[in-house]
């Protein structure tokens, strides 16, 4: 693996790992009967359990957090991380509104992990605080064809959080404790 600023060059072991922890992923959604809403560009829960398991390895080695939600489907994602992955730069990043109602102390890392590259590429965070902080960036959650409402308890069914408004990953560092990049890859979390 090589670190390019705030690009990861995945290698071949880093891509079977993930390949790995996507295909469990997909055998606890088939297990479970889950139904998921497909992420913006992914064609299928095949494709959104990749990238994301690709994401989280990247954030993972990025970090030196554990990758905490390897082995588990709705385990937290790296430690104190929630990672949200595109296959492209968007305007708005999404998280789904129980998972923000859940994890709102935990800190948002977005990314972009093209399907055919090796490259995964940073591109800010935000607190789950700050974001329960703007209503306006709620979508209300659609009920069928025709209708389109919030919840029954009044909640949307994701928040939009627009790009501009991502945190600078420095800023992240900062909060978790690393002064310079040494202390970024030293390999202790609690330096980090």
């Amino acid at each position: 693996m090589s670190f390019e600023g705030d690009y990861i060059v995945q290698s071949t072991p880093q891509l079977v790992d993930a390949a790995i922890v996507m295909a469990k992923r997909m055998a606890q959604v088939i297990d479970n009967g889950y139904q998921h809403q497909v992420q913006a560009g992914a064609a299928s829960d095949f494709e959104k359990h990749w990238r994301g398991a690709r994401f989280e390895r990247a954030v993972a080695d990025w970090s030196r957090f554990e990758w905490t939600g390897r082995d588990r489907l709705g385990a937290n994602d790296v430690g104190p991380l929630e990672c949200r992955a595109s296959y492209k730069v968007v305007e708005f990043w999404w998280i789904l509104h129980k998972q923000l109602e859940m994890k709102a102390d935990k800190d948002y890392v977005f990314g972009v992990v093209p399907s055919n590259s090796r490259v995964v590429k940073f591109v800010g965070w935000v607190p789950g605080s700050f974001v329960l902080e703007h209503p306006e960036w709620q979508v209300p959650r659609i009920t069928s064809r025709t209708s389109v409402s919030l919840d029954p308890r009044g909640r949307a069914g994701h928040w939009n959080v627009p790009h501009a408004e991502l945190f600078n990953l420095d800023s992240l560092r900062r909060k978790h404790g690393a002064q310079t990049e040494e202390d970024m890859f030293s390999g202790n979390p609690l330096a980090w």
